[in-house]
């Protein structure tokens, strides 16, 4: 790609994490939603997330899969945007090795990676 479709892939990048939107919808108070939590719990600026994501979307090479002819630059950006960040929300979202697991429900399997398992082995000496 040439260095001008970089800049009008970021450009489509700040507007899709701007409050700017001529057409709010779902997808932009899904957006919003998710970057004001990004932003007050984990205080990160809303130039870090558009940062995080152009740079993981550059990298990964997922420029390659969007088509002009089947959709504009912004409705694919947009859609990435909203998808990627979930992603971001569950990397910033694990728990530190010091916070205790008292508020752990046992059988959400979704949480299970975050509980440090006794070794039966290892405890019989």
């Amino acid at each position: 790609m040439q260095s001008q479709d970089w800049e009008k892939h970021y450009s489509a990048f700040k507007w899709a994490v701007s409050k700017d939107w001529k057409d709010k919808n779902g997808l932009h108070r899904s957006i919003q939603h998710k970057i004001e939590t990004l932003v007050k719990e984990y205080d990160l600026s809303e130039r870090e997330i558009l940062d995080e994501l152009f740079l993981n979307y550059w990298e990964r090479g997922h420029f390659q899969k969007f088509h002009e002819a089947k959709c504009s630059l912004n409705n694919w950006i947009e859609h990435y945007i909203d998808l990627y960040l979930n992603h971001l929300l569950r990397r910033y979202a694990v728990r530190s090795k010091e916070d205790p697991c008292d508020k752990i429900d046992t059988l959400d399997l979704r949480k299970w990676a975050n509980l440090d398992w006794i070794d039966e082995d290892n405890t019989r000496d």
